[in-house]
């Protein structure tokens, strides 16, 4: 029996019927791939014979005295986790990302295993989607993205990684041991994690931390490290309803590179700037446009690039002051691309497994309640937000796929927010075109599509040099 990792735990922890720990992927097929349930449900079932990760379950450990673990469910029941809709006419942009928004807003039934999938007729010019749902406990956006491209070739190739959990251990026996020894493995990791508390977005919010990783440097005869600013309050970073607003947009990759090789920069370089160009447009609309820059959370992969359709979490994360307070759009690229490069620097000097010692001091007994405490905190407006916003940057392919035979026209990425951090962007590259995925709060951001919008417009402004 497999138990789940501290960091994979954390994804369940959070969650308390407003906020959810799954992660989403929009495919929205070619114009007239009639695409049915029964030919979905033959790939999905080949699929996840497969994919050991998509037939487990979370059996938690007896009195919660450590974390959960998987078991194996056997083949799932396809009836309950494969479903079809048709969107409310005329089925264009709107009524489907309302749609998704609606299914992202709902909590995954724990006692199957975490995920399903949406086939929705209805769009506009004879079109089909297909949201998968999943949890984040059972796999990354790097992970998520192999997974599903697995469904491209689901009746051949090599298994995926994730073998069945062994039961020759019972949920007893395993619990006695990671109960017992908890607070020796709290005790070794507790110097890896008090000189950096002041780095991770949701210790860094708890009054004394920064003082107590200084202080922590300093017997450590460790090197001091440039602390981020605090993260300026926006109406992005507040404790979250239970409904979600969902918008996407779609940036034509060849005009990114243009923009990358004009200034020597990266992908992931233009991608932070049109955003902090995008974010400036939005709050001085609203007229809450910070002086100082939003810091942004971008999530950093620790999977080989070698793992095969790996399964789990193996990623951590780096602050970056993104630049909303820099009008000019060129000059916003070489400061993105500055900031980027001090994250980069500052991370490689941080223990890759920080995320997981950090959740490690905390009993697991206790976890549920301590991870969403923090959360609340990081909501409140007595403290400065852990971040103001998540941006993730996924490679996807660079081929057109199919799934279950039908083409994939646009892959668009769904992914997660929480309690004080209410605004994720998450970028896959995608069939030569750049699909973006805005998720935040309805309550937050009533009008995610004008966001959508303004990323469109600040890449047509970076190409033009013009000043906004």
């Amino acid at each position: 029996m497999e138990q789940l990792t501290s960091l994979d735990a954390q994804f369940l922890a959070i969650e308390d019927g407003r906020v959810h720990g799954h992660i989403c992927g929009l495919l929205v097929f070619e114009p007239g791939s009639a695409l049915t349930r029964h030919r979905l449900c033959e790939s999905v079932a080949a699929w996840t014979e497969q994919a050991p990760v998509l037939r487990r379950r979370v059996a938690t450990a007896p009195l919660h005295l450590a974390h959960p673990f998987w078991e194996d469910g056997g083949a799932p029941d396809l009836a309950a986790h494969v479903h079809t809709l048709t969107l409310p006419q005329p089925g264009g942009p709107r009524e489907l990302a309302d749609e998704v928004a609606r299914i992202h807003g709902r909590a995954l039934d724990r006692t199957r295993p975490l995920w399903d999938m949406h086939l929705i007729d209805g769009l506009e010019g004879d079109g089909q989607a297909l949201l998968i749902k999943a949890h984040h406990a059972t796999m990354d956006g790097v992970a998520g993205l192999a997974m599903l491209l697995a469904l491209d070739d689901a009746d051949g190739g090599d298994p995926a990684t994730g073998a069945t959990p062994s039961r020759t251990q019972t949920r007893w026996a395993r619990t006695a041991v990671q109960a017992g020894t908890q607070p020796l493995r709290a005790a070794r990791v507790l110097p890896r994690v008090l000189p950096h508390l002041d780095h991770m977005p949701m210790t860094r919010c708890i009054p004394g931390a920064g003082a107590v990783a200084a202080v922590s440097r300093r017997a450590g005869r460790r090197r001091a490290e440039t602390g981020m600013p605090p993260s300026p309050r926006t109406s992005l970073n507040s404790r979250l309803s239970s409904d979600r607003s969902i918008a996407f947009g779609t940036l034509p990759l060849e005009a990114v590179h243009a923009a990358r090789a004009a200034s020597a920069a990266t992908v992931n370089d233009v991608v932070v700037s049109l955003v902090a160009g995008a974010l400036r447009r939005w709050l001085r609309r609203r007229g809450e446009l910070p002086a100082t820059p939003l810091i942004a959370m971008v999530p950093v992969s620790l999977r080989p690039a070698a793992t095969a359709r790996p399964a789990g979490n193996a990623v951590t994360s780096m602050l970056v002051a993104i630049p909303t307070d820099e009008p000019h759009p060129v000059v916003r690229l070489e400061r993105a691309s500055r900031a980027l490069r001090t994250a980069k620097a500052r991370s490689r000097r941080l223990p890759a497994t920080l995320l997981d010692d950090a959740n490690t001091l905390i009993p697991p007994a206790a976890f549920g309640v301590v991870s969403r405490a923090v959360a609340q905190l990081a909501a409140s407006e007595r403290v400065a937000p852990p971040c103001n916003l998540v941006i993730s940057n996924l490679p996807g392919p660079a081929q057109v796929i199919t799934c279950a035979g039908a083409p994939v026209r646009a892959l668009y990425p769904v992914s997660a927010i929480a309690d004080g951090v209410g605004l994720n962007i998450t970028v896959v590259s995608y069939a030569g075109r750049l699909h973006v995925g805005v998720v935040s709060d309805q309550a937050q951001m009533p009008d995610p599509e004008e966001l959508a919008y303004d990323l469109e417009s600040a890449l047509v402004e970076l190409a033009a040099g013009a000043v906004v």
